[in-house]
């Protein structure tokens, strides 16, 4: 099961036109994933009131890459866009503010080509590198390994921040003592975490790349 992941962080803006401290009046969450298996990207949005912690609608409501986006109240007056698509690095959202100023936030991130454990089994009490064609993590990123075991009923998060500026990691054999020798799946999450001020309203952004998985048989190495 793939799951969607939202944080939300403070951060403080300076004027550069009155060089005084401007707090932002509204908290603008967005969110974007792309799946490699399904080729699907899964935009969404949502405001609230910094102040009285209300959410709020967008004037004019907010578009996705030039694409408005579907407004479900059900949820609490959030936006989404959903559709298949190649994959691109850059991702944008623009929208307007009460006076008809527009707005516009944009975030990005490398893709993860395809990735290896460097063969179809491992034992749990040897260490193990796993490398993947792409950019290593940049700054404000982090990579989560799942794995899963359908026949134990197993889902092993395995969660990343830095790889010194390598695109591999070395898991140690007491990391890899949490799997269960068996068959197991597992896919790469490359998350970032994009902050910013833009006039009057504080923006968080979240955007996530899904890979394919690959299966793995575990051993126990004796």
């Amino acid at each position: 099961m793939k799951y969607i992941f939202f944080l939300v962080l403070p951060t403080l803006f300076i004027s550069a036109c009155k060089q005084e401290e401007k707090k932002p009046v509204f908290n603008l969450r967005c969110y974007v994933r792309y799946d490699v298996a399904s080729g699907r990207v899964t935009a969404e949005a949502g405001m609230s009131d910094i102040a009285s912690g209300k959410v709020v609608e967008i004037t004019d409501g907010i578009r996705y890459q030039s694409t408005p986006m579907k407004l479900l109240p059900a949820v609490g007056i959030t936006y989404q866009h959903s559709y298949l698509a190649s994959f691109v690095p850059e991702h944008r959202f623009n929208w307007l503010d009460s006076d008809g100023n527009k707005n516009e936030f944009a975030m990005g991130i490398s893709p993860v080509d395809s990735f290896s454990m460097g063969g179809g089994s491992i034992p749990v009490n040897q260490p193990a590198r796993l490398s993947w064609e792409g950019d290593p993590l940049q700054k404000g990123e982090t990579l989560v390994i799942m794995w899963e075991n359908n026949e134990e009923g197993l889902t092993v998060p395995m969660e990343v921040t830095t790889t010194v500026g390598k695109p591999f990691i070395d898991f140690p054999a007491e990391k890899l003592k949490e799997l269960k020798p068996g068959k197991w799946s597992l896919y790469l999450v490359r998350k970032k975490l994009t902050r910013m001020v833009i006039n009057e309203y504080q923006v968080t952004g979240i955007m996530e790349y899904y890979t394919r998985s690959s299966e793995l048989t575990v051993t126990s190495g004796n």
